[in-house]
């Protein structure tokens, strides 16, 4: 899976949670995927994505 596809799941994953965290249908619960995790991954995938479509690459000096 590339980058692009993961960021478009977790993008469609954040529309979900928004639309409503927790619900419940007859007696069963459902609960949604915790907010802060998808926003943070988000933010990385689209650094990842930035990253590659600019060529940047990280270096660390000793």
């Amino acid at each position: 899976m590339t980058y692009e596809e993961e960021l478009a799941l977790y993008e469609a994953a954040l529309r979900a949670i928004l639309a409503g965290q927790e619900y419940q249908i007859g007696t069963m619960r459902l609960k949604r995927a915790n907010i802060d995790y998808v926003q943070n991954r988000i933010d990385y995938l689209r650094q990842q994505v930035a990253m590659q479509s600019t060529g940047s690459r990280t270096y660390v000096s000793w």
